[in-house]
């Protein structure tokens, strides 16, 4: 019982967590930054809404791929996102997010991918 992100929290030394293409749903809670372990984030495709936690911006350090495209989401890029000293792969396409594109992505100095495709984002490419 207890959502996904209840289980994945018990597990403080997680490198790597990929869940994607199945059906999990719900929204992602900050709780999920307390893995500060976690090397990769992969949510692709799946039933996930709501807002994306700033939390995992400015708590996830070692975080070097986060995959979030193919989900509902709603709201904007957090722009704590722009603080993953350590992310080479940003993929968010298609899942529902809107407003401007926060400027501080452009910090991202190792990104390698990025896919923003098909949202409702304004704004330039930093």
């Amino acid at each position: 019982s207890g959502s996904l992100f209840d289980h994945l929290v018990q597990m403080p030394l997680l490198e790597i967590a990929d869940v994607a293409n199945n059906r999990f749903s719900g929204s992602i809670p900050a709780s999920v930054a307390s893995l500060g372990q976690l090397k990769t984030l992969l949510l692709t495709s799946n039933l996930f809404s709501g807002n994306i936690p700033a939390a995992l911006g400015s708590l996830l350090p070692s975080l070097q791929q986060l995959a979030l495209s193919g989900n509902r989401f709603e709201g904007l890029i957090p722009s704590t996102l722009g603080q993953l000293s350590s992310l080479t792969y940003l993929d968010m396409g298609r899942c529902g997010l809107s407003g401007p594109i926060p400027s501080e992505l452009g910090q991202l100095s190792q990104l390698t991918h990025l896919n923003l495709a098909q949202q409702t984002l304004t704004g330039f490419i930093p």
